[in-house]
Formats: C-alpha cells, structure tokens, sequence
C-alpha cells in the first residue's frame, strides 16, 4: 500500500510542460544559431573588403613608385600596354562570367585637364563577386601622380 501512495504522490513534469519546455529550448538555440551565423557572414565580407582595399593600395604604390612617362593613359582591362610595362603586374583580368570568389583589378589613367599633360588622375578599382548570396564587394581608390 505505501508503494502505490509513493507513486500517486510523486512529483514530476507532466507532458505539456515537457513539450512547451523543449520548445522553448528550441527557439533559444536557434536565436543563438542565428547570431553566430549572421557573424561569420559578416566575418567573411569585412575579410573580402580588406583584400581588396589591399590589392588596391598595393596597385596604387606599385604606380606610384613608376616614373611618370611609364604610366600610359587607358582603361585596363581591356587593354594592356603593349610594351608590358602598364599597368603593371598583377594584371587586370578581362571580365568573365565565372569570376565568383577571384579579385578582379581595373585601373583607369586620365591626364586631367588644364594641367598640360603634367598631371594623371589614376583610378583603381577591385572588385569581386559574392559567393553563398554574400553580394558583390567592390572598392575604388583614387590618386594623382604628378610629372
């Protein structure tokens, strides 16, 4: 007789609690997940920002050691120098459909105007295509370089 009094008065969840609870549990860890995702998303575009902010300061310095002569007005891509001395390396890569994930350089030399040749206004520009829905990253730098 004391056993079954023991078990009628025994304490314990029922199965609603159990199921709200578990619930529960599951919204908490799928916020938690949510977060922690959002930052690793946010992780890898600040890191394909700062490359290329990187190569694109690279590309800056690297015209900018050049002497003024050797610096040829144009686009690049689509064309290269043919003395191969501009721009200089690495080299613009002609655009194309499967550039997902590689950095792509396009360098734009003017002379600007009113200074008689005397002054080139240099734009590069770094881009590269978003993969896993991230979108494009894209960074322009701009320069003067003086005769």
């Amino acid at each position: 007789m004391n056993r079954n009094k023991f078990l009628i008065h025994k304490k314990a969840f029922t199965l609603s609690e159990l199921i709200i609870g578990l619930g529960l549990l599951a919204l908490v860890l799928l916020t938690v997940i949510g977060v922690f995702t959002g930052g690793l998303s946010g992780a890898r575009k600040t890191d394909k920002k700062i490359t290329a902010i990187t190569l694109a300061e690279s590309m800056i310095d690297t015209i900018m050691l050049m002497s003024y002569n050797e610096i040829a007005n144009g686009i690049y891509p689509p064309s290269v120098d043919p003395a191969g001395k501009f721009p200089p390396f690495p080299y613009p890569e002609e655009p194309s459909n499967d550039l997902k994930g590689k950095y792509v350089y396009s360098v734009i030399v003017k002379d600007v105007p009113g200074t008689d040749g005397n002054l080139k206004h240099i734009t590069v520009t770094v881009t590269t295509k978003g993969i896993h829905g991230e979108g494009d990253t894209v960074v322009t730098l701009t320069t003067y370089k003086a005769r």
